[in-house]
């Protein structure tokens, strides 16, 4: 498996994530699955509550994105500044999550 650091664009801010590739040496089309899994965790968590998730995935053939939510500092500086932006906009980070993890999937297979 391969994991990537990157971050998102969150407002003038950015966001951690990281991305979880199966390992290319070797894959055969059989174990590497068309399909990616995008995660965040809950408000008042971090990414250690659910990495095995997209860990147990990605040995499954799976790839996988995991991004922190603003607002926490377990990982993660991005503040939110105007709650109701965030409940209103925090849902686009999956969309660039899923984005991020297309591109990376791209180039890697």
């Amino acid at each position: 498996m391969k994991i990537q650091k990157l971050t998102l664009d969150y407002l003038d801010q950015k966001t951690n994530a990281l991305i979880f590739l199966p390992d290319g040496q070797g894959v055969h089309s059989s174990v590497l699955k068309p399909v990616f899994a995008v995660f965040t965790h809950g408000y008042t968590a971090d990414k250690g509550s659910i990495i095995q998730w997209p860990i147990r995935l990605a040995e499954a053939g799976v790839s996988c994105i995991l991004f922190d939510l603003p607002g926490h500092y377990l990982g993660n500086f991005a503040e939110v500044v105007d709650f109701e932006h965030f409940k209103n906009h925090a849902h686009e980070l999956f969309y660039q999550a899923f984005l991020s993890l297309k591109g990376e999937f791209s180039k890697e297979f």
